[in-house]
């Protein structure tokens, strides 16, 4: 009778030891996104990019931006905002590039250029000086509703940010592309991915005025490079676009088309864990099966004996 006992206990901690780490993973849920485009690759240039003999280069600005107004469905604080910018250790003539980011309430029959920055409910000022395809930008949660979210060139003269594009991938999103300087693509549509928040993530603080234009998230900032240390990811084309401006990866055609934003990875993590999840569950009613076996067995056993 004690060998079936501790046979018992030795099969219900096995069974807790697969249901725990199942109710651990049930409460985990998939990343959940809004892409506003198909794919994501180099398109929008803020700015007029000509090479004038060999590796020098020169770059005009007149406040170029894009912009897109989309609905959100559900309280989010991040938008992924892939984009490409000249580094100065890889070009010459190039200087690091002053950007505006911006998020504003949409109006009505507005285009990104009759926003006013200080109307923004959150504006983001920070210099880039290369490439950052994974970008994220992060601010206080902001509750479902309609905004505009623009992205603009400050630095007038000898620097460049190219934003993503992509074919436009909801009708209620509105693109405004007009006030770019060169477009490689023949998409119109601005490649931003909305990262809703989860169920329950506190929002923000009503009072919280929106930061300073100089008040950048430590993280969002890139690093220059050192000046001896060139990116491997940033060699120089051996191919000029037509409009003469330098790529900052590979040509055009090796632009990463097919890489959604590092943010809608989540999702296929998060689905593969579901998949882990439902193998657990069915491994601990097995578990249970057997054990209640187990049980009646001894209990059949014992009566034996007793006769």
């Amino acid at each position: 009778m004690k060998k079936i006992i501790l046979l018992a206990l030795a099969m219900i901690f096995a069974l807790s030891m697969l249901t725990v780490p199942a109710m651990a993973e049930e409460a985990e849920e998939p990343a959940d996104v809004y892409e506003l485009t198909e794919g994501a690759e180099i398109g929008f240039w803020l700015a007029t990019v000509a090479n004038v003999g060999g590796n020098e280069w020169e770059c005009f600005s007149d406040g170029y931006y894009v912009a897109a107004t989309f609905t959100a469905a559900k309280p989010f604080s991040a938008i992924a905002v892939p984009y490409w910018a000249g580094n100065p250790n890889n070009f010459g003539g190039i200087v690091p590039c002053d950007v505006e980011f911006a998020l504003f309430k949409a109006v009505d029959n507005n285009y990104g250029e009759d926003y006013k920055s200080e109307d923004a409910v959150v504006l983001l000022n920070m210099t880039c000086d290369q490439d950052n395809t994974g970008f994220v930008w992060e601010f206080d949660q902001q509750p479902a509703g309609r905004y505009c979210f623009r992205v603009t060139q400050l630095t007038e003269e000898g620097a460049y940010i190219v934003i993503a594009q992509g074919a436009p991938a909801d009708d209620d999103a509105e693109f405004d592309v007009e006030y770019v300087a060169q477009n490689t693509r023949s998409e119109d549509g601005v490649a931003l991915t909305i990262i809703y928040d989860a169920e329950g993530t506190t929002p923000a603080d009503p009072t919280d005025k929106p930061a300073d234009a100089t008040d950048a998230p430590a993280d969002a900032t890139d690093v220059p490079a050192e000046p001896t240390e060139v990116p491997a990811t940033e060699v120089p084309a051996t191919e000029v676009p037509a409009t003469d401006a330098p790529a900052t990866e590979a040509p055009a055609t090796d632009a990463p088309a097919t890489d959604a934003p590092a943010a809608t990875d989540k999702a296929d993590d998060q689905a593969k864990d579901n998949k882990g999840l439902s193998t657990g569950l069915i491994i601990g009613i097995v578990a249970a099966v057997v054990l209640v076996a187990a049980v009646v067995c001894g209990i059949l056993i014992a009566k034996k004996k007793k006769k």
